[in-house]
């Protein structure tokens, strides 16, 4: 196992857990995402590649304990993006990389997971818009100074 797919499963088992004991999984995603964010950063470990895998464990994870998979999808992409641009990196490229680890999870759940997936993601979040076509997602970077 290397360093991202560790990350992968730690971010699994947190999302497994509190959901077992009813905990607020928004905040332990939120709050993960940004350490992984933070310590790949700090670290040897791709970031985009650490945001990629902990996007598709959260949305598996969730799926397993019956939450919604779109509503993790989207904190995840919000929380990526701003802990991308509190560190100084590309918030286009956190929100690519957690799109496409949401979409990753989703597929591997299956068809309704995918479409919950693409349906909430396919917006502007945080100052990004995502946009999502066939397998392909890009992004662009909004204007926050009203033109």
């Amino acid at each position: 196992m290397n360093a991202v797919e560790a990350v992968g499963v730690t971010a699994s088992s947190l999302i497994t857990s509190t959901g077992k004991i009813s905990g607020d999984i928004i905040s332990v995603a939120r709050s993960t995402v940004r350490g992984v964010v933070e310590t790949a950063e700090a670290s040897s470990i791709n970031t985009m590649d650490a945001i990629r895998e902990t996007a598709r464990s959260f949305v598996k994870a969730v799926s397993e304990v019956g939450g919604d998979v779109g509503t993790i999808a989207r904190e995840t992409v919000d929380e990526s993006i701003a802990a991308a641009k509190d560190l100084g990196l590309d918030a286009g490229d956190a929100a690519q990389a957690a799109t496409t680890g949401a979409l990753r999870g989703a597929e591997e759940i299956g068809e309704s997971a995918v479409h919950a997936v693409t349906d909430t993601l396919s917006a502007v979040i945080n100052g990004v818009r995502v946009m999502i076509r066939g397998q392909e997602v890009e992004t662009e970077q909004q204007s926050t100074n009203g033109a």
